[in-house]
């Protein structure tokens, strides 16, 4: 049996490895979308340039990115 300890440092591990994937798979290429594709909101010149191959506002992301993490931070 593995001590308490280990296991939560694993569980640590797991969710720290979740989170680079996560961010991981998102990382955008090519070109930006000018338009949210969820609210159609205008997105920001600068967030174009800066987060390359981006489609959503700010807003939007968060709520993608949520949706992402939220199912694994339950377990």
């Amino acid at each position: 049996v593995m001590p308490h300890n280990d296991r939560h440092q694993l569980k640590m591990n797991a969710t720290i490895d979740f989170g680079i994937a996560a961010a991981r798979s998102q990382l955008g290429t090519g070109e930006s979308e000018t338009h949210c594709l969820d609210c159609g909101k205008s997105i920001p010149q600068k967030r174009r340039e800066i987060v390359k191959g981006c489609k959503y506002c700010i807003t939007c992301q968060s709520n993608h990115d949520k949706r992402i993490t939220l199912p694994y931070e339950r377990q």
